[in-house]
């Protein structure tokens, strides 16, 4: 690669100035080619060292972690949701239609993420947030009148319920959590981030357990109500505490146009592209786990569903929805360590891309080596609770590993995370919704095994871990030769001042 074209992949893709540009086209050029951005250093007159001080801060850091749990955390409690559709409310619905609404509800989540992610850079949190709130409680609230006595209808509410509008409004949701509380920890960026992340794991393991046992006592309809409750609440609570900092700058020039939301920048960046693309396939293997373990549980006989335990199983055997709630709360330990972990590595020229990139191959092998061999409770316990570890880290790790490609103190491309982030999910949007799919047709035509949804799940893991290892490897390049430039740079600085003093 010459000396040019890597300066330009160190800009984030910054063109040259060029007099028929129009005037926004040139200030947004103008602001990702000062001095500062080319350095890849803070534009700030200090660097941030250690944990902010005061109580906005942390506010902001607990409605972000909320933000999580009614967004992801509601999606990995999709599994028990599942479980009550295919048994008493659609049960004439196979795998493939009800993974349907959890693939809709995928697709509408990450499709959206380009235009709120854009919007949060701009500084519309509140009117994104409310938004949000307006969609998923009528999402919710609206779901509750579905009737099993009436299956077809049922299912059509559903797809519309908790599949468009509950997208639409989760969409709102999880990109703001990153942005929001990037602002106000820099220095600790990826352990904030982490922390915000784990929101996804305690609303996961909360929404199944509590729907279960609400279900149970009150029944379907009441037990949505309360949860839709619960969710308004927390919901209006959020907006006003999940806020940046208010010395963030707001991102330049928001119009209603394509280059507005879809930053090219980025699609000149290597490592963000092959990050992005490995990010997209993890998705398209990862939620299938989530949404099959429960009937895999079932058709292996290792765990039960309903109100007792049947009197075959052993006594050790768990609750289908118990072993679901299990990995949600043990990825709880996995996104705080993982993000931990980044903090550290940040000495030694690594970063979140890199961990990201071992814990993806770490749950790739779990997938492959350890969930088809599964043949007691023990084992299906033990296999939880390792794959939910990493499965935290997997998941929890992503907006920090944008954050390490643009480099996390460099301001300028800070300013674009939410854009950026929000990129990355639109386009694993629809891999999200084929994995569903194509998982779900797979259990539908072998329902005697879940063994191709294994290696399904596994080989998209797989091959995602590669396009990440690619990604980490160029960001590592650009790092590199970055560093072996800036001497040559400074000795082109110093010669041009030298023969502009000679001439004066």
């Amino acid at each position: 690669m010459s000396e040019k074209s890597f300066k330009k992949e160190t800009l984030v893709g910054t063109p040259s100035n060029d007099r028929s540009a129009s005037p926004t086209e040139q200030a947004d050029r103008k602001e990702w080619s000062s001095p500062d951005v080319e350095r890849g250093q803070s534009t700030a007159t200090q660097v941030e060292t250690g944990w902010p001080t005061g109580w906005r801060p942390y506010a902001a850091l607990t409605a972000c972690f909320m933000l999580m749990f009614n967004s992801w955390g509601y999606v990995n409690a999709f599994g028990t949701f599942a479980t009550l559709y295919h048994g008493q409310i659609i049960p004439g619905q196979g795998y493939l239609n009800i993974n349907a609404i959890g693939g809709i509800e995928i697709l509408c989540i990450l499709g959206f993420s380009c235009i709120t992610g854009r919007l949060v850079d701009a500084s519309h949190q509140d009117k994104v947030l409310t938004v949000g709130t307006v969609f998923l409680t009528a999402g919710m609230f609206a779901q509750a009148s579905v009737r099993g006595d009436l299956p077809s209808r049922a299912y059509n509410i559903l797809v519309v319920t908790q599949g468009v509008l509950g997208g639409i409004g989760m969409s709102c949701f999880f990109v703001t959590s990153s942005q929001v509380a990037g602002t106000w920890f820099k220095a600790k960026k990826a352990l904030a981030l982490g922390i915000v992340a784990c929101g996804a794991s305690v609303g996961g393991a909360i929404y199944s357990t509590v729907l279960k046992y609400l279900e149970l006592e009150l029944g379907y309809m009441r037990a949505v109500l309360i949860i839709a409750a619960i969710m308004a609440a927390t919901c209006i609570a959020i907006i006003f505490f999940a806020g940046p900092k208010p010395t963030t700058e707001k991102h330049p020039k928001f119009l209603w146009r394509i280059d507005t939301f879809w930053d090219k920048h980025a699609l000149q960046n290597s490592a963000f592209v092959w990050f992005s693309a490995g990010f997209a396939l993890m998705f398209m293997g990862f939620y299938p786990i989530f949404f099959a373990l429960e009937p895999w549980a079932t058709l292996s006989k290792l765990g039960w569903r309903g109100e007792v335990r049947p009197e075959e199983l052993p006594r050790d055997t768990l609750a289908t929805f118990a072993l679901l709630a299990i990995m949600n709360a043990t990825s709880f330990t996995g996104r705080p360590a993982s993000a931990t972990l980044s903090q550290y590595v940040a000495r030694y020229r690594s970063g979140a891309l890199h961990v990201h990139v071992v814990v993806n191959a770490i749950g790739t092998i779990l997938v492959f080596c350890m969930w088809p061999f599964v043949i007691t409770s023990k084992g299906a316990i033990a296999f939880v609770v390792l794959f939910g570890i990493f499965s935290g880290a997997i998941i929890g790790l992503p907006a920090a590993s944008v954050a390490h490609i643009i480099g996390n103190h460099n301001d300028a491309g800070q300013k674009k995370l939410g854009q950026w982030v929000g990129m990355m999910y639109t386009m694993a949007a629809v891999p999200g919704l084929a994995g569903a799919l194509i998982c779900g047709k797979l259990a539908d035509v072998y329902p005697n095994t879940f063994l191709p949804v294994m290696k399904f799940c596994g080989t998209s893991l797989a091959i995602a871990t590669i396009c990440m290892a690619i990604g980490a490897w160029y960001k590592y390049q650009n790092e590199k030769r970055e560093v072996d430039l800036r001497p040559r740079m400074h000795g082109l600085e110093s010669s041009s001042t030298t023969m502009v003093d000679q001439t004066g």
